[in-house]
């Protein structure tokens, strides 16, 4: 609604500015010249140029906006990519870590077992058969 508003209001204005400057004026662009053109069409084409070369300029940003983020939200997208492969890494290398801390604990129990066994067997008195010549 602000836009129809400002559209009605500048129309008014450009009205009155044509009925007032209906004088003709020669333009002269580069070699050729064009006489007897009302201001207010001078005014009007100016404005339309200068809006046209904004528009265009806007464009242009824009397109280059479109792009730098397109490329951005590519690299999120490797970046993302590079990060679950390494979280799969991560989660892999700690259920081997699981798996070596089991069998660790399975080689300290076998060999605290054995270290016991070993113990024991130190403890046992051993019977050493008598050599000695019985005469």
């Amino acid at each position: 609604m602000i836009i129809l508003i400002t559209a009605v209001l500048l129309s008014l204005g450009f009205a009155y500015l044509a009925t007032q400057n209906t004088t003709g004026v020669t333009l002269f662009a580069g070699g050729y010249s064009l006489e007897s053109i009302p201001v207010y069409l001078i005014v009007l084409g100016s404005l339309l140029l200068g809006l046209f070369t904004a528009w265009f300029l806007s464009t242009i940003s824009s397109v280059a906006s479109f792009m730098t983020i397109r490329r951005k939200d590519g690299t999120i997208h490797k970046a993302e990519q590079e990060l679950e492969k390494k979280e799969a890494i991560i989660l892999a290398l700690r259920e081997q870590l699981e798996q070596f801390a089991i069998e660790n604990s399975a080689l300290e129990e076998s060999l605290t077992k054995t270290s016991k066994k070993a113990e024991e067997t130190k403890k046992r008195p051993t019977l050493t058969p008598d050599l000695s010549p019985t005469l």
